[in-house]
């Protein structure tokens, strides 16, 4: 079957927090990543179309020679949920569209893929 993302994922767990539109806070880790959307569980049910506003926390690779220490790196976005699978009791997977991200956002997002990528 012929992979048809039109970007790569990358399995990382990162620490995400989702904030919906009512002000429910969900702190997880996700569990693959791409240029245009995320995977999660979450101890809540979110809806598909459900809007939120993404935090996630990156652990990027200084560019320092000298240096070959990590740091973390915020990316903020907006996404909706496309996808919302009960797992188990309080358990679910949820499936995130990145559909507003800022360019400077988004350039950092697709350096730590592409770091990442290549380690895989």
């Amino acid at each position: 079957m012929q992979e048809r993302r039109k970007h790569p994922r990358i399995p990382k767990n990162l620490p995400i927090k989702l904030l919906s539109k009512d002000s429910s806070l969900i702190v997880t880790k996700t569990k693959n990543i791409s240029l245009s959307g995320a995977y999660c569980h979450t101890s809540s049910y979110l809806s598909p179309m459900t809007i939120l506003d993404i935090t996630m926390l990156l652990h990027t690779q200084k560019s320092n020679t000298n240096n070959s220490s990590q740091r973390a790196e915020k990316v903020h976005c907006r996404g909706v949920v496309v996808r919302s699978e009960k797992i188990r009791d309080n358990n679910y997977a949820i499936a995130i569209f990145f559909n507003e991200i800022a360019k400077k956002e988004k350039e950092k997002l697709e350096r730590f893929i592409e770091q990442h990528k290549q380690v895989r």
